[in-house]
């Protein structure tokens, strides 16, 4: 597989699931935008990717950073506004970026945790509707990263509904832009171990016990590159035909 020309934006790209998709679809040939809000994780990223080399050939792969805040329209504008303006198009956007809270319906800080979560959901929208020309013009591709738990899940009510909501976004796009030959498919993770997860010590005691991993088919965690390897699947002229995916990568959870 070979992404050599192609423009690829990924959200909440400096650590976790979003570093490992922009190191792959860097190692695949694409040029790159890490955007995040931290500068140094940003150029710690930029510079592994332009470590890495494509096709075997020798040739270095394009990558910049773009420090951002994705909850800031006008930080989206300018993340819009500078991939196109240094490269001209946008042929691959991967909405990553998104965090995970507990809070129970009845917990004093539900609605803000509620709000939170839906604002990751509004920013994926904004982005992709500013680029929509872009991928559109160059057949391109969008995925969505989703999350298993869109399925009931204690405590993670605003989550949930966050995650069916993007699932819903997908296949809504996908309808939309079909005729326009740009393909939507969003990506359902399983238990993935990222800092997301293992810093956190509630959660990662609990999803990373044995009785939870046990119902994993293949009793194991996932790691972020499971995720990069689907992405790069799903991004590639190869899968052209494939648009309205929900693609579980979750060791048959």
């Amino acid at each position: 597989m070979s992404l050599k020309d192609k423009v690829a934006l990924i959200t909440g790209s400096t650590s976790g699931i979003g570093k490992a998709i922009a190191l792959k679809l860097s190692s695949m040939g694409a040029s790159v935008v890490i955007t995040g809000r931290d500068e140094q994780r940003i150029d710690e990223v930029v510079d592994e990717c332009r470590q890495l080399t494509a096709g075997g050939d020798g040739q270095q792969t394009t990558a910049i950073g773009v420090c951002a805040d994705i909850l800031l329209d006008e930080d989206i504008n300018k993340l819009s506004d500078t991939v196109l303006s240094v490269y001209g198009k946008c042929d691959i956007l991967v909405n990553n970026a998104g965090v995970y809270r507990l809070a129970g319906f009845g917990s004093a800080n539900y609605m803000d945790t509620y709000d939170e979560e839906m604002k990751f959901l509004r920013s994926a929208q904004l982005l992709t509707k500013l680029l929509t020309q872009s991928l559109i013009d160059s057949k391109g591709s969008i995925v969505n990263i989703s999350s298993y738990y869109d399925n009931p899940f204690p405590l993670a009510l605003a989550n949930n509904i966050n995650k069916v909501c993007t699932d819903m976004l997908t296949k809504c796009l996908a309808l939309e832009l079909k005729p326009n030959g740009v393909c939507v498919n969003s990506i359902s993770p399983g238990l993935i171990s990222t800092p997301l997860v293992t810093n956190n010590p509630m959660l990662s005691k609990w999803v990373l016990s044995p009785d939870f991993i046990e119902k994993i088919a293949l009793r194991r965690v996932g790691r972020p590159d499971d995720v990069a390897n689907a992405v790069a699947f799903l991004v590639d002229d190869k899968s052209a035909i494939i648009t309205g995916l929900k693609l579980a990568v979750d060791g048959g959870h």
